[in-house]
């Protein structure tokens, strides 16, 4: 099965499964309230450490930023809601 991250051009990336804790200035900049907020929206991700860690590789940067632009079309943006749609149903009839 081939692998596919949005966040790492390597899926392979260590990073995808660290968790991290979250910066100090975090709470200075409520940043934690909104991490909390969205993490309310996606809890079964449990995407919040992806947050903590700068991007600091310029092709790593590259790498999300042509995904945000390729989910800017309405094609392709329909499909991947499609597809979470029914990976979220099929996680709720195992459970």
């Amino acid at each position: 099965m081939c692998k596919v991250s949005m966040l790492y051009r390597d899926p392979e990336d260590p990073r995808r499964t660290e968790s991290c804790p979250a910066p100090e200035y975090f709470v200075d900049l409520n940043l934690d309230q909104v991490l909390e907020g969205l993490g309310n929206l996606f809890h079964d991700y449990n995407l919040q450490y992806h947050f903590y860690r700068p991007l600091d590789n310029p092709e790593e940067i590259r790498y999300r930023q042509a995904i945000l632009l390729d989910l800017a079309k309405p094609e392709i943006l329909a499909s991947i809601r499609e597809f979470s749609a029914e990976f979220r149903a099929m996680r709720r009839s195992l459970g």
